[in-house]
């Protein structure tokens, strides 16, 4: 999966009777093809895998997902909560834009 364009949108969180805001929740729209495969076909498998930045280093879990028809900017789009940064120099928070976002296991 690539990242396409640079739209990182963050969430508020409704909890009964109030709303948080997570600032480690976001998401990232992606390319409708990777390797020359429809991200379609495997879409609904990312829930819940921990996906790595190629480039950065930076970790992240995929929370949720929108097929390109259900977004209203026409973009698959990933849900994310990050969870770490760069490994080797712990500067990086974020994807960079236009890198590859490897999955830490199979989808399967």
């Amino acid at each position: 999966m690539e990242i396409s364009g640079k739209e990182y949108d963050t969430r508020w969180v409704v909890i009964p009777g109030q709303i948080a805001y997570d600032s480690e929740y976001t998401s990232v729209q992606i390319d409708e093809t990777h390797l020359g495969l429809p991200v379609s076909l495997y879409l609904d498998f990312l829930k819940g895998k921990r996906i790595t930045g190629e480039t950065s280093g930076v970790k992240a879990k995929i929370e949720d997902c929108l097929t390109n028809a259900q977004s209203d900017r026409g973009n698959y789009t990933l849900y994310i909560k990050y969870e770490g940064a760069s490994e080797e120099d712990f500067s990086g928070t974020t994807f960079i834009d236009g890198e590859n976002l490897i999955a830490e296991e199979d989808i399967k």
